[in-house]
């Protein structure tokens, strides 16, 4: 999230946005470069992510003298695209921040309460009124990067997400929103970025 944040962010506490909106190719095509540089930099913190936690499983196993036994190839790739998704939500979620705050100061503190705070507690009280609220949450991103998550089997995790009522979505319906919920924030981010006066 802060990734995402930074690579908008800075570029308006810079002041560099005003020279790139006049000089280089287009508005659009800005945002488009930053969205893909943001998915490169979310692919090789996966990436990054997966071998140190291999290597660290592979290490405990042998201190502990267990046998080690690997995932399939397609589960390690079906991993690492989730990772991937929910890292690029996340930087896509503060890129857009950064873009209507046209700060990092606010999109950082607002995006970690979003994502460490505000929807699990709003979710965790209105959960207790019924069904709807249920079927109201399997729609936001923190719940469905949950539900990913959770497909690969239970994982502790720092960010976690109660789920009450009705079962969980599955993993398809989790990468479906998601994806919506990065393509959505893209979209506002680049038309806010279209209609905005340069100075």
């Amino acid at each position: 999230l802060i990734v995402g944040v930074l690579a908008q962010g800075s570029e308006y506490s810079w002041g560099t946005v005003k020279t790139a909106w006049l000089q280089l190719p287009g508005r659009i095509s800005i945002v488009l470069g930053q969205l893909t540089s943001l998915a490169v930099l979310s692919l090789i913190m996966a990436l990054g992510l997966i071998a140190v936690d291999s290597l660290a499983s592979y290490l405990i196993g042998a201190l502990d003298a267990q046998s080690s036994t690997w995932p399939s190839a397609l589960d390690f790739l079906k991993g690492i695209g989730a990772t991937w998704l929910i890292l690029y939500l996340l930087s896509v979620l503060g890129f857009g921040l950064a873009t209507v705050f046209q700060q990092s100061a606010m999109a950082i503190g607002l995006g970690l309460a979003y994502v460490l705070v505000i929807e699990n507690l709003v979710f965790g009280l209105l959960g207790n009124l019924g069904d709807p609220w249920n079927q109201i949450q399997q729609w936001f991103p923190i719940s469905n990067a949950g539900y990913l998550q959770d497909s690969f089997g239970k994982v502790n995790s720092a960010v976690t997400v109660t789920i009450t009522g009705s079962a969980p979505a599955t993993a398809t319906h989790a990468v479906i929103v998601l994806g919506l919920w990065v393509i959505g924030i893209a979209v506002v981010s680049a038309s806010l970025v279209r209609v905005r006066d340069v100075t």
